[in-house]
C-alpha cells in the first residue's frame, strides 16, 4: 500500500504582523470617518502649526509684494458671524486685498488666532525667517493693550502648546532624525493631522478664558434689573486693558521689541499698528494723557525708523462706536475704514480715492506731523500731543529725529522714526 504523504499544515501569518496589519486598517478607518466629517466653509482658520506653515508658505511664494499679516481675535473677524454668515469675506485682511489698487501687484496674507499673544507672534516670525531669511515677506503686527495688561503681561506660557513646535530648524543636531520621525508621525496620525475638529473644545478646556466682550449699547446703560451682572461683565473685561506695561523686561513687551529687532537683522519690512478701540470704554479705562503716554511708550519700545521699523497708531477717532460689535471688535464697515488707513499709511495706492472723513491723514499731505492746535501737555500720536509754548527746534541730520523744546511744560519731546508720534525724553 502505497505511503501518502501527510499534507503541509496551513501557513498562519505571525501574530505580530496580524497585529501590524489591523492596526494600520483601523489607522486608515479612522482617517477616512474624520476626514468626512464637514469643515466650516471659507478657509478661514489656521489649524495648527501646519496651518501657520501654509500662510507663511503662501506668503513667501507669493511673487508679489508680500504682506503677512499677525494678530489676535480682531484680525479673525469673526465676531459677527452669527449675523453675517460671509463674515470670513469681511475681514480687515480681505479689505487690504479689495481696496489696495489693482496697479499695485500686492497680496496679502494672514495667522489671526484669538488671544494671541506677542510671546506667540515671536515662534510665528521665527518660523518665517527659516522660509524667507532674505526678508522679502513684510508684517503687519497687531498691537492691542491687551497685551500688556497685569492679566497677559507677565505670561511666559504660549496660548497654545503648539507654538512650541515653530522655528525649529533642520539640520546640526544628532537627534535630527528623531525629531524628523515625530513629525512625521505627527502628520499622519488621524487624531493629530484632523485637531481641527477639536480644537474650539480643547481650548475652552486648555486655555485661561478668553477676553470677555461688553457691546458699547452696554457699556451706555448699566442700570436696570442686569445692570449688576452688566457691571461685573465690564468690570472684568477692564481688567484687560488697564495699566498697560510696557517695561521690556514684562514678557510681552519684550517679546514684541524682539520681533521688531528681528525685522531689523533680516532687513524685513514691519508695521506695528495699534487696536482701535470703541472710544466710550477706552475713556472709561484710561485718560486722554494715558492714551497718549501708551503710544508713546509703544514708539520708545520699539524704536520706529521710519523705513524698516513702523508704528502706526490706528485708535483715532475716525473709529466711531457704530463701527464696532464691542469694546474692540468692528463691523465690516470699521474693517474696510483699517484696511483703507493701513495701505495709505504703509504707502500702498488705493484703488479709489477715499472720502475725507474714512482717512486719519488726508491724502496728498504730510500728516506725519503734530496736527492738534490746543495747548497742554499731552505725549502720542499727531491728533493726541499738545505742547505749550516749544521755542526751540533741532533735526537730525538724516530728518529722522526731531527734538522740540517744549518751554512751558519744563521738556524735550521727540519725533523720530516715521514722526507720527510725540514722546518725552527729558524734564518733569
Amino acid at each position: 500500500m502505497p505511503s501518502v504523504e501527510p499534507s503541509p499544515a496551513p501557513v498562519r501569518p505571525r501574530p505580530g504582523l496580524e497585529f501590524l496589519v489591523g492596526l494600520a486598517a483601523l489607522i486608515l478607518l479612522l482617517d477616512l470617518i474624520l476626514a468626512s466629517v464637514p469643515r466650516s466653509l471659507g478657509g478661514e482658520r489656521v489649524e495648527g502649526p501646519e496651518g501657520v506653515r501654509d500662510e507663511i508658505a503662501a506668503a513667501t511664494t507669493d511673487e508679489r509684494e508680500s504682506w503677512l499679516l499677525i494678530g489676535d481675535s480682531v484680525l479673525v473677524g469673526d465676531t459677527g458671524k452669527a449675523q453675517l454668515p460671509d463674515w470670513y469675506e469681511h475681514r480687515v485682511v480681505d479689505y487690504l486685498a479689495r481696496e489696495a489698487s489693482e496697479h499695485e501687484n500686492v497680496g496679502f496674507h494672514q495667522v489671526a488666532l484669538s488671544g494671541l499673544l506677542p510671546i506667540d507672534m515671536i515662534e510665528i516670525v521665527e518660523e518665517l525667517d527659516l522660509h524667507d531669511p532674505d526678508g522679502r515677506v513684510g508684517l503687519i503686527v497687531e498691537v492691542s493693550p491687551r497685551f500688556f495688561s497685569s492679566a497677559y503681561a507677565e505670561q511666559l506660557e504660549p496660548s497654545r502648546p503648539w507654538f512650541a513646535e515653530l522655528g525649529e530648524a533642520e539640520g546640526g543636531s544628532i537627534l535630527q532624525p528623531i525629531d524628523a520621525l515625530l513629525r512625521w508621525l505627527r502628520r499622519v496620525t488621524p487624531l493629530y493631522r484632523h485637531r481641527a475638529l477639536f480644537e474650539a473644545k480643547r481650548e475652552r478646556l486648555a486655555l485661561p478664558e478668553l477676553v470677555p466682550t461688553l457691546a458699547p449699547s452696554e457699556l451706555a446703560n448699566e442700570e436696570g434689573s442686569e445692570g449688576g451682572s452688566r457691571l461685573e461683565a465690564l468690570a472684568r473685561l477692564r481688567v484687560h486693558y488697564r495699566e498697560p506695561n510696557l517695561d521690556p523686561a514684562a514678557a510681552q513687551a519684550g517679546a514684541l521689541q524682539a520681533i521688531a529687532d528681528r525685522c531689523r537683522a533680516a532687513k524685513r519690512r514691519v508695521v506695528f499698528f495699534s487696536t482701535p478701540i470703541e472710544d466710550e470704554f477706552h475713556d472709561g479705562l484710561l485718560t486722554e494723557q494715558q492714551q497718549g503716554d501708551y503710544v508713546a511708550g509703544l514708539a520708545g519700545l520699539l524704536e520706529p525708523d521710519g523705513s524698516g521699523v513702523r508704528v502706526l497708531p490706528m485708535d483715532h477717532p475716525v473709529f466711531a462706536s457704530q463701527l464696532f460689535w464691542d469694546h474692540v471688535h468692528m463691523r465690516p464697515e470699521g474693517h474696510r475704514i483699517l484696511a483703507l488707513n493701513l495701505l495709505q499709511q504703509i504707502g500702498i495706492g488705493l484703488e479709489r480715492v477715499p472720502q475725507h472723513e474714512e482717512l486719519i491723514g488726508a491724502v496728498g499731505v504730510d500728516a506725519s506731523l503734530v496736527a492738534r492746535l490746543a495747548s497742554g501737555y499731552s505725549d502720542g500720536a499727531a491728533w493726541q500731543a499738545m505742547f505749550d509754548h516749544p521755542r526751540g527746534l533741532a533735526v537730525s541730520s538724516s530728518g529722522r529725529r526731531v527734538i522740540v523744546a517744549d518751554t512751558n511744560n519744563h521738556v524735550l519731546r521727540e519725533l523720530s522714526g516715521d514722526q507720527r508720534i510725540v514722546r518725552t525724553i527729558a524734564g518733569s
